[in-house]
């Protein structure tokens, strides 16, 4: 095994050489153009209860007949081997019974409404009359031939009359066989219908209509269904695509989760040719379903961001262009040239040499060429991919971006992220915080000084009170010696 492992320094020569910001994916086919058409889908059942059991008096009757055969009582052997025969016919027979009474659940006694055949109309078969009608006819005209007075030893040495039987049972498997496949098929359409699904069998037949054009990658939508005495129809939209444009799509490389985006997360990177300037397209989800054709808005991709790639200065590509996370980052794409990007949180990728593998590239994003199968480890997850046939060796590119800038794009969105999500609420709570981590030690000091200034007036105050009391009781003593002295002398 031939392994080539390259490091490229330019950051936008898309190739089979460079695994940077955007690598070359598939073609993607769009419209700018969309043309809306309604239609009127028409399942017929052109069948009703009546004739339902109109059908299945005479079938129950000639298997009466059938079973009373007067050869089948002298000859049990016989008669077991032509009813295993008749068996599966009779059980499709009660499947049928079945299948009709679901169909005919779908069905009103109101008739189609006049105003609709004016309209854009398409019929589809459905379970038509003559089906049933033809088939039991040609029933009753096998078991005709049949005669009650052959005997079973009649019938065992003459192999006409034993064919005669035999193709009344054929006649009878094929009839019945018929009614059921058409009447499974009309079930299975009427009920995707009413769940609001339009059939893949009938992808195409609709155009067959005269009042719409023949497209390729249309999306059809069911809006509404209702059921009639003779048909169950249903409003169709029909969105056709009218100019399709082929472009190549690029596919964004992943640095852990984070890529580079469009002006939304949701645009597309594209080309118009291999040599043409990179744009982006802006699609609509809800205006075409089908995965095959997008409806889709070209629009440039800011001058600033594409300037910052063509020279490969990192730090103006990280600022001047915008950046997304995802949630989930696919392990494995296939490129247009046959490798595969692998890129997210994957420890460890693999190449089958012989019976083992060997691991070519222990960190992600990485783009391996392989002609043998590819292991690619996430935890203990594992995936493998074809490789292509038609290369020799194996040849690995890896990202010449430094893991410094890695660190410097996390950082970045990070804090993009976090004032994005900051509303005029967080910035009041947040200017409150910030006066109160600034005026809470200047508060806390003036209380200390305060209360330092109280402490010290109420020992001021008590040294007074403790003075004057003290004075008073000197005076007091005084006051009380000197009339005894006055008395004595």
């Amino acid at each position: 095994m031939t392994l080539v492992l390259c490091l490229i320094p330019t950051v936008l020569s898309l190739g089979n050489d460079n695994i940077d910001f955007l690598v070359e994916g598939e073609y993607l086919r769009y419209t700018p153009q969309v043309k809306v058409a309604r239609l009127n889908l028409h399942i017929n059942i052109d069948f009703d209860l009546a004739s339902a059991v109109s059908l299945k008096t005479d079938m129950l009757a000639l298997l009466a007949k059938w079973g009373k055969y007067p050869p089948f009582k002298l000859d049990p052997t016989l008669e077991d081997s032509y009813f295993k025969l008749t068996k599966p016919s009779i059980e499709k027979m009660s499947n049928w019974l079945i299948t009709m009474s679901q169909i005919l659940a779908y069905t009103t006694p109101l008739p189609l409404p006049p105003e609709v055949a004016g309209q854009c109309n398409y019929t589809v078969k459905g379970l038509p009359k003559e089906i049933t009608n033809y088939g039991l006819q040609a029933i009753k005209d096998a078991w005709a031939h049949v005669d009650t007075t052959w005997t079973a030893e009649v019938i065992k040495k003459d192999h006409t009359k034993d064919n005669t039987i035999r193709n009344f049972i054929q006649t009878l498997g094929t009839e019945v066989t018929e009614w059921d496949q058409v009447a499974s098929t009309t079930l299975s359409l009427i009920d995707e219908l009413a769940s609001g699904s339009f059939p893949k069998s009938l992808m195409g037949h609709y155009q067959n209509a005269d009042c719409l054009n023949h497209s390729i990658g249309e999306d059809i939508r069911v809006i509404g269904c209702q059921g009639y005495s003779s048909s169950y129809s249903c409003v169709i939209e029909v969105r056709q695509p009218e100019v399709i444009n082929t472009v190549l799509q690029l596919i964004p490389v992943h640095y852990g989760t984070i890529r580079l985006a469009g002006h939304s997360k949701e645009d597309l990177f594209i080309k118009e040719s291999l040599q043409s300037e990179i744009s982006l397209l802006s699609c609509q989800d809800d205006a075409m379903n089908t995965q095959d054709v997008k409806c889709c808005t070209p629009k440039p991709w800011p001058g600033e961001c594409i300037d910052s790639l063509m020279k490969g200065e990192m730090r103006p590509i990280l600022n001047a262009c915008n950046w997304t996370r995802d949630d989930y980052v696919p392990v494995g794409t296939f490129l247009l040239d046959g490798s595969l990007l692998v890129q997210g949180d994957c420890r460890k990728v693999q190449v089958k040499s012989g019976t083992t593998y060997s691991t070519v590239a222990t960190e992600t994003p990485v783009r391996v060429f392989s002609g043998t199968e590819i292991l690619v480890k996430r935890g203990q997850e594992m995936y493998k991919y074809p490789g292509k046939p038609d290369m020799t060796g194996v040849t690995v590119v890896t990202s010449k971006i430094p893991k410094k800038s890695w660190v410097y794009l996390e950082s970045t969105l990070y804090w993009r992220e976090f004032w994005q999500k900051i509303g005029l609420g967080d910035y009041i709570d947040a200017s409150l915080i910030f006066l109160q981590l600034v005026f809470m030690p200047i508060g806390i000091v003036a209380l200390r000084k305060g209360v330092r200034a109280s402490n010290a007036m109420q020992k001021e105050i008590a040294t007074r009170k403790y003075l004057m009391k003290r004075n008073y009781k000197s005076n007091s003593k005084l006051i009380k010696s000197e009339p005894r002295t006055a008395k004595n002398t």
